[in-house]
């Protein structure tokens, strides 16, 4: 009945019970909330009952749930014949020692048409009596949701910040984001510092639940107050998660500036976690981009850091980025270090740590074609991030095992799951791509009709990739476009050395007739003992006359920040620690003299 109208099944039974009459309105309704017919219909059987046996339904409807009997006689107190009135009419049913209406609907349509005020107030009635009994006896949710609806802000500051780390404890990690939210609308008379750890909570649970607009408005006002208190280290671990909030969005450039600014505002204070966390964000953000070298020296940093002062949570991170990067180069500790990175998450309970990681064992099986593992490690994390509430890592690799259905042939299955990923609301920048990617790769290999538009569907999920700094999957959403896509596809796998990739993509562009293609990496490359790219042999002749970053970007007409990535790059090629040492090494090996 709700596919023939167009609707979701989601909460349908919840609300409705099953009741014919219900599901039929419910689906009839356009409007949010209980339908017209619905609200009537239960008013008007509402409306026969006694004063008494009134006040007893209008309890029980301010109650989620159920109600206990021991709640009804701590409150209103009413007789036994207003509660046999009550079963009779069949308003409410009797569960053990609890009352709850037979269904959400009727109970939604009785506490709506309570005045505000009486709402109000026997909302405060109910606090006050669960409240009596303490949170060792009652959740703490229920304390919430009375107490923010009896309008008792320090009941709420009391209970929500506990409810919230309970939730969230307990894998309801949307929950305790909206427990954060209900805490904030209190929050103004709090110390600033309380404020800012509220934020901050929030930011990190809408992070988890794919809520990520959300999770960066919390984050900015977090980051706001610390700026306000001079509090430098937790400036720097508020830019560090900006940076990785606003590249989940897509933003690439903002979240380079903010890794940035995370580095500098940390580096000059005492060494701690959060600076192992910057240093690590560096090279995640590097390893994202596929920046090996660099990635893996960030990384290094910050796992000598992380093991010196006992960082784990530093530590996992470092070693997924360092062991992601190494997989991507085929570097033998790849995927030790990333096996090592998921055992320690999973020990240490770091649930989004643990997604993380079977994410990119998932990520680098698919890229190098082992499909088997691949599903593998993505069922197991699948099955993980759904029972830890982890929607953004959910979503995130549900999209990739879309991807690994695509390359094995399997079309049907592929378009279905990225069709569940994109088909949730407001889905992450960085997980709506690869979702469409896969569905747009269907369509021009089936044939669809509009062809045409497909193709530029590919193109535009290509500049997505670009704008994120993904150049690998870039390539990979150009080599499905036109032939001046595919070239450009193939110029980004040489660049990165994707040999296989290249060679694959070449041979589709021979079969279909395209002719003076390039046949593999630079001659100059394949020469140069250390594999510098000619790029980088011109702006290391230009670090041995002694000019500065800013420098050498002038005299070659690219960014500084290009030339960072390029001198970043170097130094690992050499393993060296500093630009003299650098130069000093080229000089010894006579590498210097093919500049000339």
């Amino acid at each position: 009945m709700a596919e023939r109208v167009g609707r979701s099944v989601e909460n349908l039974y919840a609300v409705t019970g099953g009741n014919p009459f219900f599901v039929t309105e419910a689906l009839a309704s356009k409007e949010e909330g209980v339908p017209v017919t619905v609200r009537d219909a239960v008013l008007s059987r509402a409306a026969r009952l006694s004063a008494a046996a009134r006040a007893v339904t209008e309890l029980v409807s301010v109650v989620p749930a159920r109600t206990e009997k021991w709640l009804l006689d701590e409150t209103i107190k009413p007789a036994a014949s207003a509660l046999d009135e009550c079963l009779n009419a069949g308003m409410v049913r009797l569960e053990g020692e609890t009352l709850a209406f037979r269904h959400e609907l009727a109970r939604l349509a009785i506490e709506d048409s309570i005045p505000a005020l009486w709402r109000q107030s026997l909302h405060k009635e109910v606090l006050k009596a669960l409240s009596a009994r303490g949170p060792e006896q009652i959740q703490l949710a229920r304390l919430v949701h009375h107490a923010a609806l009896a309008g008792d802000e320090a009941a709420v500051l009391q209970f929500t910040p506990l409810a919230a780390k309970q939730a969230a404890a307990l894998n309801a990690h949307r929950e305790a984001a909206s427990h954060y939210e209900t805490a904030l609308r209190c929050a103004d008379r709090l110390p600033a510092e309380e404020r800012a750890r509220l934020f901050e909570g929030r930011s990190y649970e809408c992070y988890l639940t794919d809520q990520i607009v959300e999770a960066i408005e919390a984050r900015q006002a977090a980051l706001e107050i610390w700026r306000r208190l001079d509090r430098r280290r937790e400036q720097g671990d508020c830019l560090r998660w900006m940076s990785r909030l606003t590249w989940f969005s897509g933003r690439k450039d903002e979240a380079e500036r903010y890794a940035t600014e995370a580095v500098a505002a940390l580096e000059d204070l005492p060494p701690g976690p959060e600076l192992a966390m910057a240093w690590s964000n560096r090279a995640q953000l590097h390893m994202l981009s596929f920046e090996v070298a660099e990635a893996i020296d960030w990384g290094s940093r910050a796992i000598e850091l992380a093991e010196r002062i006992g960082a784990t949570e530093a530590l996992v991170h470092a070693l997924n980025n360092v062991g992601t990067a190494q997989t991507v180069s085929h570097q033998g500790a790849g995927r030790e270090n990333l096996e090592q990175s998921l055992r320690l998450a999973l020990a240490g309970n770091l649930q989004e740590h643990a997604a993380r990681a079977w994410t990119n064992l998932a990520a680098r099986a698919v890229a190098d074609r082992d499909y088997r593992e691949a599903i593998s490690y993505l069922n197991e994390g699948l099955d993980y991030a759904t029972e830890h509430d982890l929607d953004s890592w959910r979503l995130y690799m549900a999209a990739w095992r879309a991807r690994a259905h695509f390359e094995q042939g399997d079309w049907t299955s592929a378009a279905d799951e990225a069709s569940w990923v994109l088909g949730h609301y407001r889905v992450s920048a960085i997980t709506k791509i690869p979702a469409l990617a896969v569905l747009g790769h269907v369509r021009v290999r089936r044939g669809d009709p509009d062809v045409d538009s497909i193709l530029n569907e590919a193109r535009d999920l290509a500049i997505m990739w670009e704008q994120i700094g993904c150049p690998y999957e870039q390539a990979m959403a150009l080599a499905d476009g036109d032939e001046e896509a595919r070239r450009s596809a193939l110029e980004i796998f040489e660049r990165l050395g994707a040999g296989p990739a290249a060679e694959a993509l070449r041979q589709r562009l021979r079969a279909a007739g395209v002719r003076g293609l390039s046949r593999g990496p630079r001659p100059s490359t394949k020469e140069n003992p250390l594999g510098l790219t000619t790029r980088q042999m011109e702006v290391l002749a230009l670090m041995a006359e002694g000019l500065s970053n800013a420098e050498i970007a002038e005299r070659l007409f690219i960014s500084p920040k290009t030339v960072d990535h390029h001198v970043s790059a170097i130094l690992a090629k050499f393993d060296a620690h500093s630009r003299a040492e650098a130069v000093a090494q080229a000089q010894q090996r006579g590498i210097l003299a093919r500049t000339k």
